[in-house]
This record gives C-alpha cells, sequence and structure tokens, in this order.
C-alpha cells in the first residue's frame, strides 16, 4: 500500500495506534482529487479533515 501510495505521487506516514498501522497520506491541496486518484488504485480511502 505505501509503493502504491508514493508511485502515485503523494507523502506517506505511518502511524501504530491501538495495535493498528495507519497509512496517512498528505499534506495534500485538494484531498478529493488524490482520493479519487488513490481509488483509481485500487486502495480503499478514509477522508480525515
Amino acid at each position: 500500500m505505501v509503493d502504491t501510495v508514493r508511485q502515485a505521487g503523494y507523502s506517506v506516514v505511518l502511524v501504530e495506534e491501538g495495535g493498528l498501522v495507519k497509512v496517512r497520506v498528505g499534506p495534500l491541496d485538494d484531498a478529493s482529487s488524490a482520493a479519487a486518484a488513490l481509488r483509481a488504485r485500487g486502495l480503499e480511502v478514509l477522508e480525515v479533515r
């Protein structure tokens, strides 16, 4: 997943929280476009603002 996000041109930060590893992407100028681009690559996206 990290490689896919990076290949799409976005910065990635991994955060461990509650036994889970979360993949955070950003900062972004246009979150909607980024979410659409990542969904097009087959990733599930949860937008948090």
